[in-house]
């Protein structure tokens, strides 16, 4: 079976190179660039192995969404990714996330080998 993955990334160069990176190692991608359309996604019934959340999305955070994803899905794994925001610095961004549960968590920029080996060790094995 094909592992779906949900992403949620605002800037569209790398929603398109995420996406195009996963899909060509053979992963089922749900993209998402606005934060609404990925949680109306939520309302349909699809199951999702992964997620890969952009931890900003424009100003807002993905915390509360990953928060409804694992009321849906408990024990879906979480990677949580950020380059930082005038918000916050990124290691208070690293630290709310890794208290939200995530996974783990990538600092951009990073290289596609990484992120494809991070994607990799968090997925369940079949």
């Amino acid at each position: 079976m094909t592992t779906r993955i949900l992403l949620v990334e605002d800037e569209p160069a790398l929603l398109n190179l995420y996406s195009s990176t996963l899909e060509a190692e053979g992963y089922a991608v749900k993209a998402f660039k606005l934060l609404s359309a990925a949680q109306e996604a939520l309302s349909a019934d699809l199951e999702y192995d992964l997620a890969i959340l952009d931890f900003w999305v424009g100003k807002e955070s993905t915390l509360e969404f990953s928060k409804v994803l694992r009321i849906r899905q408990p024990d879906i794994p979480i990677i949580f990714m950020s380059g930082g925001a005038d918000e916050l610095s990124l290691e208070m961004t690293s630290a709310l996330a890794e208290a939200d549960g995530a996974t783990e968590f990538l600092f951009k920029p990073f290289k596609m080998d990484a992120f494809l080996a991070t994607v990799s060790t968090v997925l369940p094995s079949s």
